[in-house]
């Protein structure tokens, strides 16, 4: 009868509990540095460590930085500890992510996350969750049509050949 869900509000991301009477109450905050100019993305919820629990992943934009990924271990959709921060030097400073999203490439028991950037760096990256740590596994996705096209970047995942996995 009671049902979570996130929400970004000002500068923080904020866990409210819903019953079936539409009555609410937050039960859970974290607050981003105040010093940061932050402008969420996505928020995204499911198992990237392959450890059987869902992970709460934040993805944000900092003006004139590095992209942030935040990943937070939960206890019954409730996040336990501070969250794990991860940045990736491999991009632009002032990359912009546009859209981030959970997808299941290879065979093992995590999902990988997809992101999407904009100018300066108009690209789709894959992360996968390794030995405790985030990395880039593939930063080529789409490369030629990247290269001979302009505009945003808008990422469907589906299963488009029928074989029971999503593609990109």
């Amino acid at each position: 009868g009671e049902y979570y869900f996130y929400v970004f509000q000002e500068q923080s991301v904020v866990l409210y509990e819903i019953n079936t009477h539409s009555e609410y109450q937050k039960i859970w905050e974290y607050e981003f540095l105040k010093d940061k100019n932050i402008e969420p993305v996505s928020i995204l919820y499911g198992d990237i460590t392959g450890n059987g629990e869902e992970e709460l992943v934040v993805v944000d934009y900092v003006f004139g930085q590095e992209t942030e990924v935040y990943i937070f271990p939960t206890d019954d959709n409730i996040p336990t500890t501070a969250p794990s921060i991860y940045t990736f030097s491999t991009l632009k400073k002032g990359a912009r992510p546009m859209q981030a999203a959970l997808i299941a490439l290879d065979e093992d028991k995590d999902k990988e996350i997809a992101l999407a950037f904009s100018s300066p760096e108009r690209k789709i990256i894959l992360l996968d969750y390794n030995i405790n740590k985030l990395l880039p596994i593939k930063e080529k996705v789409a490369e030629k049509f990247m290269s001979n096209t302009y505009g945003p970047i808008k990422m469907v995942i589906a299963d488009y050949n029928k074989d029971f996995q999503n593609n990109l």
